[in-house]
Formats: structure tokens, sequence, C-alpha cells
């Protein structure tokens, strides 16, 4: 045999054994990102009625208005988008509130549209003085092993309503 023959058997021999090796399993580990709604939400139009907080954004007025809020994602959803998207809000009222809040999970892709389909509604009743979480498990709401790509929200923010802080659980590779 040449140089020339030995050169590609090995170099052939090397190529399957590197195809033959079978990959190393990523690890995955939970994590959790927040934002506050003060930097992520915003009225559909202005009104006075709104207080921005460092830690919240709130109905201070006496009539309903609507609240849109975004939080960060992952651009494809099948790789590591979200699992778990959530909103913790609060009644500051004397009464018992309800909150309804309609998850859109995706990125605007003209008319009001979203990437990935689905609207998703829940409704949060809060007695006054209260907070509590609405959660949106992609697993459940979609179907076993979803994510959500970029969770978007929209909310009715009846008077003494507060959103806090907007969550978004995901799964992120931290090696083998």
């Amino acid at each position: 045999m040449n140089n020339r023959t030995m050169l590609a058997i090995g170099v052939a021999t090397l190529a399957l054994n590197f195809l033959a090796t079978p990959e190393a399993s990523a690890a995955t580990e939970g994590r959790t990102e927040i934002i506050t709604a003060a930097g992520a939400c915003v009225p559909f139009s202005p009104t006075g009625q709104i207080r921005y907080a460092a830690s919240s954004v709130r109905n201070a007025g006496t009539s309903t208005f609507y609240l849109a809020c975004a939080q960060q994602g992952d651009w494809q959803a099948s790789g590591n988008g979200t699992t778990v998207a959530s909103v913790y809000a609060q009644n500051s009222s004397a009464e018992e509130i309800t909150i309804n809040c309609t998850l859109r999970p995706g990125y605007g892709g003209g008319a009001g549209t979203t990437t990935s389909g689905g609207a998703y509604p829940k409704s949060l009743t809060l007695p006054a003085g209260n907070g509590n979480y609405m959660l949106w498990d992609a697993g459940v709401v979609i179907g076993a092993g979803a994510r959500f790509a970029n969770p978007n929200f929209t909310c009715t923010m009846p008077a003494g309503a507060a959103i806090n802080f907007l969550f978004t659980t995901y799964d992120e590779e931290v090696g083998t």
C-alpha cells in the first residue's frame, strides 16, 4: 500500500469512529427568570389610572383598563422555550376582584397573529388585600413536551388590581 492509500484508510477509520461514537447526552437544569411588570407591561391606551412602581403596575382608578405584557423567551419553542409562564397579581382594593389574563405564545407575525398560535385565558379571583399567581404550564395547556415561544399576556385590570411580576421557567443545557 502506498502512503495515500494508508492516509485515506486512516482518515476513513477516524471518521467512522467519530460517527459511531454515541453523542454525549446533555444535562439540563430548570431556570426561572423574573421581570417586574413596570418594565414589561404597558396599557392599551394611556390613562391617568395607572401607577407604575418599581415592583408593580397598578390600577389606581375606578374603571377597568387593559394591560399588555411581554416576557423574554427563546426564539425556537422546540428548543429551550418556556415550559411555564406565570403572572403574579395583587388586589389592593377593599373588595374582591377578578383579573382575567390571556397568554399568547409567540411573537407578532402581522395583523395581531402569533407564530405559535393559541390563546390561553385564565381568571384569578383575589380577596381584598391578597395576591396570587396565574400559571400556564405548556405541557398541560398544549401537550406533553410542549414549550411556549416568547410568552405574552393581555390582562384586564379592574380597580385595585396590580400586576407585580412575570415569571418564565425553561430548561438550560448545562453540560454532560
